[in-house]
């Protein structure tokens, strides 16, 4: 009887985990902007939302935005391989520079957010105390050509400003949420061929 017992429990537990799994939406861009969209599309949907742009840098890797994400104050950085949109991150304000504690326990509302929207976490990492300190889930995109889409976020440090490291740019206390479908992906959007590299 506890064998049967044990294994109705675990096919109900894989049935649950397939659902949510085969439930979790189609990622298909960040902030409400299309992967794929050119730098100067990505610009003017930021400009329509109001936000502001801190830096538009001249290697057209990535811009930088103040604004909010999820209603929370945040510092945005959209990244591009060949004017293609491919990847968002938003690290926030709100608790840049805070204790260790404060900032974990908004890290951790941010993965019950997540985990509510795509389901359970593909991936989670701990310190060497076993404190959950990052989370990674990979999810379906119905962007074109095919890919996947992986949202990370993590606790701990994060980068704020502009520039490079040293001019502008500088980690402090935070955590950040980054959405992603990859630059090969944009690469092979933007029709550039791996000989062409």
């Amino acid at each position: 009887m506890r064998k049967i017992f044990s294994a109705v429990i675990i096919l109900g537990l894989l049935l649950v985990l397939q659902t949510t799994i085969q439930a979790a939406p189609a990622v298909d861009g960040f902030m409400g902007v299309p992967w794929g969209t050119s730098r100067e599309q990505v610009q003017k949907a930021m400009e329509e939302r109001g936000f502001t742009l801190l830096e538009q840098r001249s290697d057209g890797i990535l811009d930088k935005y103040r604004g909010t994400f999820i209603g929370k104050p945040a510092e945005l950085t959209l990244r591009y391989e060949n004017n293609v949109f491919f990847g968002g991150e938003a690290a926030f304000l709100d608790v840049k520079g805070a204790e260790a504690d404060v900032v974990r326990l908004h890290y951790m509302e941010m993965k019950e957010l997540l985990t509510a929207k795509y389901g359970l976490p593909s991936q989670e990492y701990s310190d060497q105390n076993g404190k959950n300190v990052a989370c990674q889930w990979d999810l379906p995109t119905t962007a074109t050509p095919p890919g996947r889409v992986i949202i990370y976020t993590w606790y701990g440090k994060a980068f704020y400003g502009t520039g490079y490291l040293g001019s502008g740019l500088y980690t402090d206390s935070g955590f950040t949420v980054r959405y992603s479908i990859g630059s090969t992906w944009a690469r092979i959007k933007g029709g550039k061929d791996i000989k062409d590299l």
